[in-house]
């Protein structure tokens, strides 16, 4: 810790170590949710997994990161009181710098989720149009026997109307 923390009480510093270590995670998962987009975006698959372990390890630490401020909170007499409300109750020299650790965190966090969700959209989509490749492939490859008549002609739908060209529908409305 620098200088400036030595008269601050070490619950306090502790804090705000461990609000600072959860915000560098939070940056850093932001950063690997952008890189992964870009690699789904790009077609750079091989580029997911060491992503995905990279994300891995940043959950891990953030877990053990709020064990820790949960067992700080404990210790300390703050019980399992929202931040905000242990902000509130703390000598108000160190509520501004506590506040904005806690509005930084709330702002990653929703930085984060709103990334995970649209890497959710991508990874969604690019299976959509996967499964619509395989069908389509397997659709010319594999034809449906009941399409076509015996001279190899496709048939219409059941029930449907085959699109006609205007000349064909003139011809067939006047006979």
């Amino acid at each position: 810790m620098s200088n400036n923390h030595s008269s601050m009480p070490q619950p306090i510093q502790d804090l705000i170590s461990i609000l600072q270590q959860e915000r560098e995670q939070l940056e850093a998962a932001r950063q690997q949710l952008q890189l992964k987009q870009q690699a789904l975006v790009s077609g750079a698959i091989d580029q997911l997994p060491p992503i995905d372990r990279q994300l891995s390890a940043i959950g891990k630490q953030c877990a053990t990161l709020s064990r820790n401020r949960e067992e700080l909170s404990r210790q300390s007499g703050w019980g399992q009181r929202p931040l905000k409300q242990i902000i509130a109750e703390l000598p108000a020299q160190y509520e501004p710098r506590l506040t904005r650790l806690r509005e930084q965190l709330t702002r990653l966090a929703r930085d984060v989720e709103q990334s995970n969700r649209e890497t959710r959209d991508l990874l969604t989509l690019s299976l959509k149009w996967t499964q619509d490749t395989i069908a389509v492939v397997r659709g010319a490859l594999n034809p449906d026997p009941a399409s076509y008549n015996a001279h190899g002609e496709k048939q219409q739908a059941k029930g449907g109307h085959q699109p006609t060209s205007p000349d064909q529908s003139t011809i067939s409305h006047s006979a």
